[in-house]
């Protein structure tokens, strides 16, 4: 049971209290024992009232947040972590929060959550070293990830670890957008293994410990297209 849910039980019964010495207090009007006890429960919903607004008011809903992903730019491959490790990731080549809500917030991390039958798993993102790689479009060198791939190297240009994006404790503003990418080791040995994955979720935590969860949706194409290809963490 929630804090929420919890307030609101203990209002539901002081009402009930108060309103039954309330109908008492009719028959006997010079009874000082009730009239205390409406005084006192009557303090107590007041009380209880302004704790639920400030609670309501903290508290975070998935209405509030927007992730988007571009499913065409999330990739699942290895990672080779230079220990003998063939691990599986998932990437987020560009993830975008959008904050909906008119209150502003800090996000404090972006997990992953998801199931392998009845097991829960919950996972943090693992910042990736980057190289330096000239963009033409730019004309200028930019963070990049290197994915390779057997048809050879695909440059990911302006990868930004997620984590380095929340260390910056920028406070995202109603309509603002935290643009990030993200790799995320899934509990699995083989890439095939990802048909056991089920309610695959993003989960988005701020300082007041608020969670919203966003559903997403690994297609085969995501993992079939590079379960041949893999990165490492030295960015190569």
């Amino acid at each position: 049971m929630n804090k929420n849910t919890l307030l609101i039980l203990i209002e539901i019964v002081i009402l009930i209290i108060l309103l039954t010495f309330g109908i008492l207090l009719i028959f006997e009007p010079k009874n000082s024992g009730y009239q205390s006890i409406i005084a006192l429960t009557s303090g107590a919903l007041l009380f209880g009232t302004d704790m639920l607004r400030r609670h309501s008011l903290k508290r975070r809903t998935n209405s509030d947040i927007k992730v988007n992903i571009n499913s065409g730019n999330t990739i699942v491959c290895h990672y080779k972590n230079g220990k003998n490790k063939d691990l599986i990731t998932v990437l987020f080549y560009d993830l975008n929060i959008l904050n909906k809500s008119e209150k502003s917030f800090t996000i404090k991390e972006v997990l992953i959550e998801y199931y392998i039958g009845n097991k829960k798993k919950i996972a943090d993102s693992v910042p990736l070293l980057t190289i330096s790689e000239y963009s033409p479009y730019e004309k200028k060198k930019v963070d990049t990830l290197i994915l390779n791939s057997p048809m050879g190297e695909i440059a990911l240009l302006h990868w930004t670890n997620i984590r380095q994006e929340i260390a910056k404790n920028n406070v995202l503003s109603p309509g603002a957008i935290l643009r990030a990418s993200c790799s995320y080791i899934l509990d699995i040995d083989k890439i095939e293994q990802l048909h056991q994955v089920t309610k695959f979720n993003i989960v988005v935590v701020d300082y007041n410990d608020n969670r919203t969860k966003h559903s997403i949706v690994l297609s085969e194409e995501n993992w079939k297209k590079h379960q041949r290809s893999f990165i490492t963490n030295n960015g190569h």
